[in-house]
């Protein structure tokens, strides 16, 4: 009489022996590693644990050390419900799209999304970065002191190119073509949706959108502008 294993390998098809085979030699590799002592790269397997309060995934690994694997608890998200955030707000339909979708549209802005969010920022990155971690390979750098976000004046100073915040109010004619001198290579049609995108759903872009009304009507440039921060 066939043995349970011996009936198990027959209802196997090919790929399934050969990815069962591959597991046992690896499984055999890594106890000789380990009975040799010799220092092996730690897998962290998949990120498919959940805190049972917020939902915040994480690897197994990052249990709490008192609780188990059958039920392990997690408390660096939300202290066991302790923090509670505000949800995250749902994505405006066409920036969604632009993240989920497999047009070529969608691709495009994936592998550019740093740049289309770089230049449709208002405000620049500023702090006091230690060049003595500034290497090849993967990007990073050592913060000295504060971090603080810079803003420009409302108006570039002549013969300068105007930047951030500056692209929504000054030369608003040609306001695409302005944000494409400073990063080329960039989809115009993409980039022209999102800023029409922005100029719906912003705060802050309408009140620049403001500052240049105020440009258009006033007899003087000698104008300025104050954003309250109700948050605090």
């Amino acid at each position: 009489m066939a043995s349970i294993d011996q009936i198990n390998n027959r209802s196997e098809t090919s790929n399934d022996r050969q990815r069962r085979l591959n597991q046992i030699r690896q499984r055999n590799y890594k106890r000789r590693r380990i009975n040799n002592n010799i220092d092996i790269r730690h897998d962290l397997e998949s990120m498919n644990q959940l805190c049972l309060h917020c939902g915040a995934k994480f690897w197994m690994d990052e249990k709490n050390q008192r609780s188990t694997q059958i039920s392990p608890t997690f408390s660096v998200c939300c202290v066991n419900r302790k923090v509670r955030l505000l949800p995250l707000l749902k994505p405006p339909p066409y920036l969604m799209n632009l993240y989920t979708s497999l047009e070529s549209e969608a691709n495009s802005f994936r592998k550019n999304v740093r740049s289309y969010n770089s230049l449709l920022a208002c405000i620049s990155f500023g702090t006091n970065v230690n060049d003595e971690f500034q290497s090849k390979g993967v990007s990073n750098f050592s913060i000295h002191g504060q971090v603080y976000n810079l803003i420009r004046p409302l108006l570039p100073e002549k013969e300068q190119v105007p930047k951030f915040a500056q692209l929504y109010i000054y030369d608003t004619e040609h306001e695409i073509r302005n944000h494409l001198n400073l990063m080329q290579n960039l989809n115009a049609t993409i980039l022209k949706n999102l800023q029409n995108m922005l100029d719906i759903i912003n705060p802050y872009i309408h009140i620049f959108r403001q500052a240049l009304d105020i440009f258009q009507t006033s007899e003087t440039s000698n104008i300025s502008m104050l954003i309250h921060n109700n948050c605090i």
